[in-house]
């Protein structure tokens, strides 16, 4: 399985390319797209436009990506829902948290887990 760990920050976006298997980790290639700190737009969107611009370049499509996401735009909850059946899950997910979300719901990216309690 081909993962990218992506790396943004307000500096620069940094991604690596590893493969996976067998709970092995092989580095194949890394990247590193430094930000310009005088542009005139936000760093946010200078950032966001770097991370597209980068995993735009990669020679192999990744099948999953690994980023970590700082605390100030992120939130977790621990809901119940009656189904373990995932599209049901997902209804009810976003049912839920609609009435939460500060603003577009365009805007909002979620995963969820099945916790067996």
């Amino acid at each position: 399985m081909r993962v990218l760990g992506l790396d943004i920050s307000s500096s620069a976006v940094a991604c690596v390319e590893m493969d996976t298997a067998f709970g092995r980790f092989e580095i194949r290639d890394m990247h590193e797209s430094v930000l310009d700190s005088t542009l005139s737009e936000s760093s946010h969107q200078a950032a966001l436009q770097a991370a597209h611009v980068l995993m735009g370049a990669l020679q192999h499509k990744v099948d999953r990506i690994i980023t970590s996401v700082p605390i100030e735009i992120s939130t977790f909850r621990n809901l119940q829902i009656a189904s373990k059946e995932k599209r049901a899950v997902r209804a009810a997910l976003e049912f839920e948290l609609e009435d939460d979300l500060p603003f577009e719901r365009e805007n909002l990216h979620y995963d969820s887990s099945l916790l067996n309690l």
